[in-house]
């Protein structure tokens, strides 16, 4: 039954990806100033196809089927924020804002009152470090990024607190590996401003896919 599941998770995300593709091909969520060549964005399709199946597999495994819906809202919201973010390093607020009460009310319907509220503690835990760390660094963190952390909080929370630290950790760690590669490959400086967003949302897929 997992397996089957598994099989046609990864084939309807690998649809939404290539229909986000599409969408994203013409460039609407790019401002005035916002101008260069469009990415090809051909990652699209076989990385949701794989965060939606790993996503499956690892509720299957834990036994938690009543959190699809919440993991399939945070997968469809994740791949266009790390899609534009790597074009214009922005994160817009009409994909984060309404995805935040989103989440929170899906993860509600596992009716599991010990869970939710620590998982909306944890979101305005890593609201608030990420919003002292955007005001302490200015130019370093944007407050997309703070209300990321916010939003990733909390599936992130919900399994505990050490799932919220190897998650937001991991996104920081990724994007320090990635800052690297580029400057070692000659195509970015120490100065260069890399988009964070992408990295965070890949720490914390990977701790939600090993939590139990």
């Amino acid at each position: 039954m997992t397996a089957v599941a598994v099989v046609l998770a990864a084939a309807l995300g690998a649809a939404y990806g290539g229909w986000l593709r599409r969408a994203l091909a013409r460039g609407g969520y790019r401002l005035v100033d916002e101008t260069g060549p469009l990415p090809a964005l051909r990652w699209l399709a076989p990385v949701a196809a794989l965060a939606a199946a790993g996503a499956v597999w690892h509720l299957g495994d834990v036994h938690r089927w009543g959190l699809s819906a919440a993991y399939a809202v945070l997968i469809a919201v994740s791949l266009p924020l790390a899609a534009i973010d790597l074009d214009v390093h922005r994160l817009p607020d009409r994909l984060t804002l309404p995805a935040i009460p989103a989440v929170a009310v899906l993860l509600a319907l596992e009716w599991d009152g010990g869970r939710m509220l620590r998982a909306l503690v944890c979101a305005v835990l890593a609201g608030g470090v990420f919003l002292l760390l955007a005001l302490a660094v200015p130019g370093g963190l944007g407050l997309g990024d703070v209300k990321l952390a916010a939003l990733l909080g909390l599936p992130l929370g919900w399994w505990g607190y050490p799932v919220l630290i190897q998650g937001l950790a991991g996104g920081f760690v990724i994007g320090g590996i990635v800052s690297l590669v580029l400057v070692l490959a000659r195509r970015a400086t120490r100065h260069t401003h890399v988009a964070l967003g992408p990295s965070l949302l890949v720490g914390a897929l990977g701790a939600l896919l090993t939590a139990t």
